[in-house]
């Protein structure tokens, strides 16, 4: 055991009723170090001891320190802390009063300014005066808050002053739309005559539809204008019953379009009008009458230089006959509703629109024969220029397939107010609509019969033949072919006498018009022949023939001057 002043400290710890000393004892003895609460035995003074074995040796230090003592020196180290402590918190909050007074209130005060700037109260300005940066700052938006104030008042002057040109600009241009839908609104009634459709009759019904792209209001009522026009009517040539068609379509929109088809149907309505009233004009073929009126259509829109054009198909319906002649000056191809199917009648353009200058090329009447239940569709481009893709805003697409008229017109059975759903359904109308639809109701011509097949001996048997059986049976077919056994035996007369008749029930064969013509001028009536032979020519202008045998009649007329017919 460890030895003070002789005693063990043990023997210490229980002479002087220490107990943590016999405890200290066991902790030496084990070589421990650390501390304790105890008293000294001998002052009896609080104390903490402090022990630690030594490496060399088998000894311990232990030593004592007073609590009093070691207090007082811990409380003078609070102390010398805590003062060094307050020294740097003053100095601190001296460092930050002097940030906030020279830096973050100026900041702040610069961004309120700022703020209530941007609320468009153009007279706040920044109460900074320093010489530092944010002093600068604050001199530079001032001095940028004086320019725009001064701009937006000259700003809101100027608003002020063109709000009042505006307004009396809206003023004006709302009285010069109010003038152009007057003018539109003329127009219109204008044209309504000319809209004019032929009632329908036992052997023929007629329709059709227009629609005009722009459309427009004026005193409450909504109409439309544009350059597309659809006629017919009825009219006597040669004492024969025709139906005049026509469909047009004027150059240009709005106005400009409707100027044209207002043109176009006054010139028009005159020419039917003459030739109802003089019995000189309704003395001539239909041929001719198509000639003579495209002529005087052309001429009028000539006058303007090209800048007035109009596409357009015209054309004459025999009723009895059911032979449409027609020419198409650069319009869409006229359509044929037969069986089911929808076909074009044409698959060329000879002519060019009404009004082109220098107008060039022959003129061609066409010729077609009607069947029972066929149904002719006569259409403007609108009906061909669609908008693919109508509502995107990519590049439109445009139509460019003319066939798909006519698969639309099979689908709709060739009733045109079904056609224009359909239309729309494909795509979106970019251009005026008309359609002119004739049903023919009649029956077909009298086919072939089967006695023209018999075998004879000689011309003079087939002769009497056909002179026979035609007087029980006047099939044209044989009529025709009368007509041409006597032209071989030089009974011109008689063949003449025939060939009429056959013309009178097919007026669309244009082999039976210059048989006519060759019976005419045998007969020595050659200025009939010319007749004839210009209708073949109107129909044919390229066929040698028939220029032949019109030079021939007209040099025994004594006409020197030999020219093609155009």
């Amino acid at each position: 055991d460890y030895i003070i002043n002789k005693k063990s400290i043990s023997q210490i710890g229980k002479d002087l009723h220490v107990p943590q000393f016999e405890s200290l004892s066991d902790k030496i003895k084990l070589r421990e170090e650390g501390f304790m609460n105890t008293k000294d035995p001998f002052s009896k003074e609080d104390t903490v001891s402090f022990y630690s074995p030594i490496k060399t040796g088998n000894l311990t230090i232990i030593v004592s320190i007073s609590k009093s003592d070691l207090l007082a020196n811990t409380r003078r180290g609070i102390y010398i802390l805590s003062f060094i402590t307050i020294a740097i918190l003053l100095i601190i909050g001296a460092i930050l009063y002097f940030l906030i007074n020279t830096i973050i209130d100026p900041l702040n005060k610069l961004t309120d300014t700022v703020e209530k700037f941007g609320k468009q109260d153009f007279t706040a300005r920044a109460t900074i005066s320093t010489d530092d940066e944010i002093g600068w700052l604050a001199k530079n938006f001032n001095a940028m808050a004086n320019s725009i104030e001064d701009y937006s008042s000259e700003m809101e002057t100027k608003v002020q002053i063109r709000t009042v040109e505006l307004n009396n600009s809206l003023v004006e241009i709302t009285k010069l739309k109010y003038h152009q839908d007057g003018d539109y609104f003329l127009t219109s009634i204008l044209l309504k005559p000319f809209y004019k459709k032929t009632p329908s009759t036992d052997r023929f019904k007629i329709d059709f539809l227009l629609e005009q792209k722009k459309t427009f209001e004026f005193k409450q009522k909504k109409l439309s204008i544009g350059g597309d026009l659809c006629y017919t009517d009825n009219l006597l040539l040669k004492g024969k019953a025709y139906i005049v068609i026509l469909n047009g379509d004027a150059m240009g929109k709005s106005l400009q379009g409707a100027g044209g088809a207002l043109i176009l149907g006054s010139v028009f309505g005159m020419i039917i009008e003459r030739s109802k009233t003089h019995q000189e004009t309704q003395n001539i073929s239909p041929e001719r009458w198509l000639k003579n009126a495209f002529i005087e259509l052309h001429k009028t829109f000539e006058t303007f230089g090209g800048l007035m054009l109009v596409s357009v198909v015209l054309g004459l319906i025999e009723e009895e006959t059911s032979t449409m002649f027609y020419l198409n000056a650069e319009h869409p191809f006229t359509v044929l509703y037969r069986d089911g199917c929808a076909s074009f009648i044409e698959n060329d353009t000879q002519l060019r629109k009404l009004g082109t200058p220098l107008l060039d090329g022959k003129l061609f009447i066409k010729v077609f024969q009607l069947k029972a239940n066929d149904i002719i569709i006569i259409g403007s481009d609108g009906k061909d220029d669609l908008v693919l893709n109508a509502g995107s805003s990519d590049v439109r697409i445009i139509n460019e397939d003319e066939t798909l008229f006519l698969r639309i017109t099979e689908e709709s059975k060739a009733d045109i107010e079904t056609i224009k759903d359909k239309l729309s359904i494909y795509g979106e109308l970019m251009d005026d609509l008309s359609l002119l639809r004739i049903e023919y109701l009649g029956s077909d011509p009298i086919s072939e019969s089967k006695y023209l097949q018999t075998r004879v001996s000689s011309r003079k048997d087939a002769i009497n033949y056909l002179e026979e059986r035609i007087l029980t049976e006047p099939s044209p077919i044989a009529i025709k072919r009368l007509a041409k056994l006597y032209i071989k035996d030089k009974e011109y007369e008689k063949a003449f006498l025939q060939i009429t008749s056959f013309l009178s029930k097919s007026t669309s064969d244009t082999e039976a018009l210059y048989i006519a013509a060759i019976c005419l001028f045998k007969l020595n009536r050659y200025s009939e022949s010319i007749e004839f032979c210009e209708r073949c020519l109107l129909r044919d202008p390229l066929n040698e023939r028939y220029l032949t045998l019109l030079n021939q009649a007209k040099e025994k007329t004594g006409i020197k001057k030999i020219v093609r017919l155009t």
